[in-house]
């Protein structure tokens, strides 16, 4: 008995431990976010932003991306912009509006081969086999 409540507590404190260390890395990418100075690491946090709150808050989401992608334009991080923009596209596959996800993945995927990054290529035309598959 002792074994498996010390097992439970075990499995408890690592779950509690990973819930809060997501919350932490929230955090710190909203504060990188929220300086003044607008920068490479400002952008790469809102793309990351979008994947965190895909599932959980869309609109936030989305809003991040938005963000991620008017910055990457004026400051000319275009790694950075397509990123953005093929986050975004899969936070908007979520709501099934496809037509817009086709388009924020076929600018991501114009930047990739603009860049020759052959990774972001890949997961663009993964991804836009995706879309097609429910169009």
């Amino acid at each position: 008995m002792y074994k498996i409540l010390k097992s439970i507590l075990l499995l408890f404190g690592l779950v509690l431990g990973l819930i809060l260390h997501a919350q932490v890395n929230i955090d710190s990418l909203k504060s990188i976010v929220n300086k003044v100075e607008k920068d490479t690491n400002t952008v790469n946090s809102c793309s990351q932003l979008i994947l965190a709150y895909m599932y959980s808050d869309i609109n936030q989401a989305i809003s991040f991306g938005e963000q991620g992608v008017k910055i990457a334009k004026i400051i000319d991080y275009k790694l950075g912009e397509a990123n953005c923009l093929q986050n975004l596209g899969m936070c908007l596959m979520n709501t099934e509006n496809l037509v817009q996800t086709k388009e924020y993945l076929n600018e991501a995927l114009n930047l990739y081969i603009g860049l020759n990054n052959v990774e972001g290529i890949n997961n663009c035309l993964n991804n836009l086999g995706v879309v097609e598959l429910f169009l």
